[in-house]
């Protein structure tokens, strides 16, 4: 902030905190000067760009498509009366862990198949049962993974689970 012995600017908000699906959120600006408000992103809109006097600014943040959180200022330039500024931080959207079976199903003479995740986390695969083996148990987003079981010598049929969870979303499937 600039400060100015004879004008004044103040904003009622330092921060707007959005989620991955946006928001719109208001700010007063309280002011005897002209001003101009500028977004650092095109995904900020504001509803006034130019003013003078008090005036009540109606922010707009899209949703975040992306995969990572982002952050952005608003900047408040008084002709004489300095600059201020509110911090802009939006979430990532949420995580996605998906996988292409919800059952799997064995003939008498199969024993393996292949499972496909698909993720944008780190995610583990477990199972309890030691008769079903998994190629790998852990990995990082899209990956398709060969699941086998071992002979069942048994009469009756074997009924086993296997748990892929993501590190980061505590999703399990």
């Amino acid at each position: 902030k600039e400060p100015s012995a004879t004008h004044r600017l103040n904003l009622s908000k330092a921060t707007i905190v959005a989620s991955a699906e946006g928001t719109s959120e208001t700010f007063d600006i309280t002011s005897d000067d002209s001003w101009t408000v500028k977004a650092s992103d095109a995904w900020i809109k504001v509803s006034d760009t130019t003013g003078a006097g008090d005036k009540t600014i109606t922010v707009t943040v899209e949703a975040n498509t992306g995969m990572e959180a982002r952050t952005g200022t608003i900047t408040v330039k008084g002709k004489s009366s300095g600059t201020e500024s509110i911090s802009v931080s939006q979430s990532r959207m949420d995580y996605v862990l998906s996988v292409d079976k919800e059952e799997i199903k064995f003939g008498e003479s199969d024993t393996s198949v292949t499972l496909t995740i698909t993720s944008d986390d780190d995610w583990t695969i477990s199972t309890s049962d030691t008769w079903v083996t998994v190629s790998d148990t852990s990995g990082s987003g899209n990956k398709s993974v060969t699941v086998s079981i071992g002979q069942n010598s048994a009469i009756s049929e074997r009924i086993g689970e296997i748990t892929v969870k993501g590190l980061n979303s505590n999703i399990e499937k």
